[in-house]
């Protein structure tokens, strides 16, 4: 305890010392680590609000490496430095805080006013500048973010967190301007709910409380189980509110933990197929993941010809519009295996059937919106029978979701869908496989 004191206290004189400059970054900086130190004696001081922050970043710097080169771009970033400097006085601190964005603790600001105009001098000044490099004279312009008094954050990370998120939102509206931070206590508690949520689902992970449910897939006509799909269910804690499955999902998705999810899925997937040899089953495979090495590489590990053929890749049409290229080698690549590709939520984009068949898709899953309202609208009863013809001329399989009712089902029957999902035939139920006990991640 005696050590980590000390190492305290060496960090507080550190963030009152004078700074030494960054030996790797531009000349007369300050360190990020000097920086960071002494906002956070300020935070911890409580020091009144004669002070302010601001983050500078170069605009377009991505566009400039590559129209010339590194060396361009480090000649701009130290000739901005220079300049930078030019607005801070004796008692402030500019640092290099990433790759194309400065740092400055700004000292005698005092308010949200003192701190926009110091910004726009910044943004003013630059702009005005012409800087020589080895490619010749270059326009740069720079975009500001802020945090002033009364908004400072009592928290160093939550300074960062609001730094960073006035730098984006003034990029958004223009560039070269500013934008200062403005506390949303709203914006703040759903920002603790997505870290509560974020711990909540990775715990789960670990603790093997996410496993898989199983929602039958069965033919039109005879009503006979096709295949099963695989939908991620998550055990409460002790005491703790159930989730069902869209919010997993969408929270993994709108936290970046769509990646791990995938693949605890896909592991639990493989081996269920490997236990019950009667099963087949179709998994859900995130935008995130169609490119994602780690899944990949778990699934040439995880997916053979043994298992393969029992086993259907589900894409959302969305993923197809955004990368048709990944998504043509991810099909190719699972197809070797002897596995089957579907396309989800078919109908809610704009795929054209030209792309389906140019990546060698099986199956085409109908978005459920049209399924459930076809026999109250004749537009919708059209799409869906237009959607399915096409796909039979295409020899694709077709799946119809949500259906929920026999008069929906014999209407699919008659315009030739090859199987019927939704609460008609079955919800999902959790899955624990043919010698009983729940399907665990290995390990």
């Amino acid at each position: 305890m005696g050590r980590r004191k000390e190492q305290a206290a060496s960090a507080d004189q550190a963030g009152d010392s004078t700074s030494t400059g960054d030996p790797d970054g531009p000349p007369g900086l300050s360190s990020r680590g000097t920086l960071m130190a002494r906002i956070a004696g300020r935070l911890r001081a409580r020091q009144a609000g004669d002070w302010c922050v601001l983050l500078v970043g170069i605009d377009h710097l991505g566009r400039m490496n590559d129209a010339f080169g590194f060396e361009v771009v480090d000649q701009v970033v130290e000739a901005v430095a220079v300049l930078l400097r030019r607005h801070i006085g004796a008692d402030d601190l500019i640092a290099r805080f990433s790759g194309s964005k400065f740092a400055i603790l700004s000292t005698g600001c005092t308010g949200a006013e003192a701190a926009r105009q110091r910004g726009e001098a910044i943004c003013a000044s630059i702009r005005a500048a012409r800087v020589e490099t080895s490619a010749g004279r270059m326009p740069v312009s720079v975009t500001v973010g802020g945090i002033a008094a009364p908004e400072i954050p009592a928290k160093l990370s939550g300074l960062i967190s609001g730094l960073g998120e006035a730098l984006d939102i003034a990029k958004r509206r223009a560039r070269g301007s500013v934008h200062l931070y403005q506390r949303d206590r709203a914006r703040e508690r759903q920002r603790r709910a997505n870290q509560k949520t974020a711990e909540e689902i990775v715990r789960a992970i670990w603790d093997g409380r996410i496993g898989l449910a199983l929602q039958p897939v069965v033919e039109t006509g005879t009503r006979q189980i096709g295949f099963h799909e695989a939908l991620v269910r998550m055990a409460p804690m002790p005491n703790g509110a159930r989730r069902h499955a869209g919010q997993i999902v969408d929270s993994a998705e709108r936290l970046g933990l769509m990646g791990v999810l995938d693949r605890h899925i896909l592991g639990l997937a493989t081996k269920a197929l490997r236990r019950d040899a009667a099963l087949t089953l179709s998994v859900n495979v995130s935008p995130s993941s169609i490119a994602d090495f780690d899944w990949l590489r778990q699934f040439g590990r995880e997916v053979g010809p043994d298992i393969g053929p029992r086993l259907i890749l589900e894409l959302t049409e969305s993923v197809v519009l955004h990368d048709l290229s990944a998504v043509r080698t991810f099909v190719t690549e699972a197809r070797a295996t002897g596995a089957r590709v579907a396309i989800d939520d078919f109908g809610a984009g704009a795929t054209s059937f030209r792309n389906l068949r140019g990546l060698g898709v099986d199956m085409v899953k109908i978005d459920g919106s049209f399924i459930i309202n076809m026999m109250r609208s004749s537009d919708d009863r059209a799409f869906v029978r237009a959607l399915i013809e096409l796909a039979r001329q295409l020899g694709l399989k077709t799946v119809a979701e949500w259906v929920r009712s026999e008069r929906t089902a014999k209407a699919l029957q008659e315009a030739g869908c090859d199987y019927i999902q939704g609460a008609l035939t079955g919800l999902a139920l959790p899955y624990a496989g043919p010698c009983g006990g729940a399907v665990q991640p290995e390990g």
